[in-house]
């Protein structure tokens, strides 16, 4: 992220000269950006602009954009396919508690066991972490599933899909 802070009254000052700048940063930027809280879960920062009533002009840029991302591996174990999912900053109300919307919508693929779910907070790349077993042939409907719960795309679950419905 990135900071300016402009007197646009008296563009001679400087940030040494405003009088609560980390606590105005702190309290309008930091605690009020944060984008459309039902589609950012994990309160990430889309930065923004705020003018205070005295001149002050404070800009708040994020640097990265955070999107929803998912990946899917999908392979034969005997009479089954084994699937190991990750991902990030799904939206909480498709989501689910501890992935929760996720698992239903996978036991619409068929018979799900072992599933397993983890937070990943230490993984600096992926939120979470599910796994399970499913009826073989069932990947692209895992990949649909991920769609169903608010992903961007399936996240390689099958190298097919177009983007057909999954109901689960």
């Amino acid at each position: 992220m990135r900071l300016h802070l402009n007197n646009d009254a008296e563009p001679s000052k400087t940030i040494a000269d405003h009088p609560n700048c980390v606590g105005v940063f702190q309290k309008q930027l930091v605690d009020e950006c944060n984008g459309d809280s039902t589609n950012n879960p994990h309160n990430y920062k889309f930065g923004a602009t705020y003018y205070a009533g005295d001149g002050w002009r404070f800009e708040f840029d994020a640097l990265a954009r955070q999107v929803n991302t998912v990946i899917c591996d999908v392979s034969y174990r005997g009479v089954l396919d084994q699937f190991e999912l990750r991902g990030k900053n799904l939206p909480d109300a498709k989501f689910g508690k501890d992935g929760e919307g996720l698992r239903k919508e996978i036991k619409g693929c068929g018979l799900l066991t072992k599933w397993h779910f983890v937070w990943t907070p230490d993984d600096t790349v992926y939120e979470w972490y599910a796994s399970g077993q499913l009826p073989l042939g069932t990947d692209e409907c895992v990949g649909c599933a991920f769609i169903s719960v608010g992903a961007s795309g399936d996240g390689g679950c099958s190298s097919g899909f177009i983007g057909s419905e999954h109901t689960g």
